[in-house]
């Protein structure tokens, strides 16, 4: 897992990351759509948003569509 520095995490990475640890978003899409159009928009890297991405997998895991 790649870790950034919290130093070298730009201030729209660290505060996206601190809206998923406290899980302040309702549902994973909205975390991830937040995610994608500051990514979008260069406001965060393609490390951060490869951090963050994993986060959410961590704090919105997804529900397995496999029923047995």
């Amino acid at each position: 897992m790649l870790k950034i520095n919290k130093k070298e995490m730009s201030q729209m990475a660290q505060i996206l990351k601190n809206l998923i640890v406290n899980k302040w978003y309702k549902t994973r899409e909205m975390a991830e759509s937040k995610i994608d159009k500051a990514w979008a928009k260069n406001i965060i890297t393609d490390d951060e948003y490869d951090e963050l991405t994993e986060l959410l997998n961590t704090y919105y895991p997804t529900e397995s569509t496999d029923k047995e």
